[in-house]
């Protein structure tokens, strides 16, 4: 008799404690951090374009969102990536005035380790003539950037290094390559 009061009085308490215990907090969103109003809006329609272009879009994750503007268009740039998949790049680009977004997300298998040099190599000679000297050949060689996706990483270098916002921060020019 002792062991039945017990258990229900253990289970009255569990349910005491459940009525009690706070919500969890809500999952985090994409526009969380950025200060101004419209930016948030801004963020969580270009995410929401770029999340659409996967299979399941609710699981996709993000990281390293940037906001950058020039007076004819704003982008969101950041990684995105599927649960347990590499993080790839994506800029999602909306001209000044218009409601549609122009998606692209890296579709190249450089490694994650590559990237960043990739990047400055880009920034750096995309475009230029200096792309197509031995060195810089070397370089991009060198660096694993050889079978990059030219069109994702034009549109990287032409939409991702304007006035750039970041959660947390205020519009700033972006560094040099």
């Amino acid at each position: 008799m002792m062991g039945r009061v017990t258990g229900a009085a253990a289970i009255a308490a569990m349910l005491a404690l459940q009525a009690c215990a706070p919500e969890p907090p809500p999952e985090p969103k994409p526009s969380d951090g950025f200060l101004q109003a419209a930016d948030r809006t801004f963020v969580e329609a270009a995410w929401a374009k770029v999340a659409g272009t996967y299979k399941e879009p609710a699981t996709v994750q993000y990281r390293g969102l940037t906001i950058s503007e020039d007076a004819g268009e704003r982008t969101l740039c950041g990684e995105s990536a599927e649960p347990d998949q590499l993080w790839r790049g994506f800029v999602a680009t909306q001209e000044t005035g218009k409601t549609s977004f122009t998606v692209l997300r890296q579709r190249d298998n450089i490694s994650p380790r590559a990237v960043t040099a990739c990047k400055l190599l880009v920034r750096k000679h995309m475009g230029q003539k200096s792309v197509d000297t031995p060195e810089v050949q070397q370089a991009i060689v060198q660096s694993g950037c050889s079978y990059m996706d030219v069109e994702f990483w034009r549109a990287h270098k032409d939409h991702c290094y304007k006035t750039q916002t970041v959660a947390g921060g205020t519009p700033a020019p972006a560094p040099p390559p």
